[in-house]
Order: C-alpha cells, then structure tokens, then sequence
C-alpha cells in the first residue's frame, strides 16, 4: 500500500478512536448520573456530575490514545 494512504487512513482511524471514546465516555457518565438521580431523587446533581467526570475520563483517555500514536511514530515507545 503508498505510504501516503496508509498515513490518511492512520490518520483517520485515530480520529474516529478518539471521537468514540469522548462520546461513550460522556454518554456512560450521562446515562450513569441521570440513573443516579433516579434512584436519589436529587434533580440533576447526579447528571452533571456524572457528565462532567465522562467528559474528563473520555479526554484523559483520548490524550493516552494520541500520546501513545506519537510514541509510536518517534520509535521511543
């Protein structure tokens, strides 16, 4: 395969990994904080909350994902 294409298609692989991983991380953290406030009765404390830690569990993981692409790519990893 061209080097060229092959980089595109890396390229665009690592974009839907990242993508996936910030929207399920913060879908679960929604899901799980809405379920929460379910079962509590405490308005949307529980959502936001469970949002905010998905939102930063999906970048923290997305930001493991990158880092250990350009590891790979500088032959240190």
């Amino acid at each position: 395969m061209d080097p060229l294409w092959r980089s595109l298609l890396q390229g665009m692989s690592l974009l839907t990994q990242v993508g996936l991983t910030v929207v399920v991380s913060t879908g679960l953290g929604l899901l799980l904080g809405r379920w929460i406030d379910g079962l509590l009765g405490t308005g949307l404390i529980a959502t936001l909350v469970g949002t905010a830690l998905g939102v930063a569990a999906g970048g923290y993981s997305a930001f493991r994902l990158i880092q250990g692409t350009i590891k790979d790519d500088d032959g240190n990893g």
